[in-house]
């Protein structure tokens, strides 16, 4: 009876890991993937303008592996966040607004970075990224939104 209840117990804990890490894992692999697409946007969608610097392999992973870190501890303290939460009623509605919210500032940052970064140095990046916290906070969201809508309409 018991391991019975720890499978069960053990299988929703992976599937909230899950969809609560989806938005990481799948930034991380993307930004390994997404230069070429980057390039090929630039050039088609602004031929006038400088074309931007690529990101060498060994930056982009470390770039990415940065991010992954943040975005993990970031998702971790999250979860505990979650958890006090749903212990009540009351306040358990405010779990996904949490959610959306380190997601939508996390997948803002790495976006906006991953354009920004072929165009300029990482300190003139973070100081645009801030000058522009809100749009990049609302853009990361709507992101994050569509990460896990996706996933639940896989669901049904």
């Amino acid at each position: 009876m018991f391991s019975w209840v720890v499978g069960i117990l053990g299988g929703f804990g992976t599937l909230i890991l899950v969809w609560v890490l989806f938005p990481v894992v799948a930034t991380f692999f993307g930004g390994l993937l997404l230069e070429d697409l980057a390039k090929t946007l630039e050039f088609s969608h602004y031929p006038n303008d400088l074309p931007g610097r690529d990101l060498t392999l060994g930056g982009g992973i470390v770039a990415g592996l940065q991010f992954t870190v943040v975005a993990i501890t970031a998702n971790l303290f999250g979860l505990l966040v979650y958890a006090l939460l749903l212990t009540t009623v009351i306040f358990a509605p405010l779990a996904p607004v949490v959610f959306y919210l380190v997601n939508g500032y996390l997948l803002g940052r790495e976006y906006f970075d991953m354009v920004a970064l072929r165009h300029m140095n990482r300190d003139a990046a973070r100081k645009l990224r801030e000058a522009n916290k809100g749009r990049v906070w609302r853009a990361g969201a709507v992101v994050a939104f569509l990460f896990t809508s996706h996933s639940l309409i896989l669901w049904r």
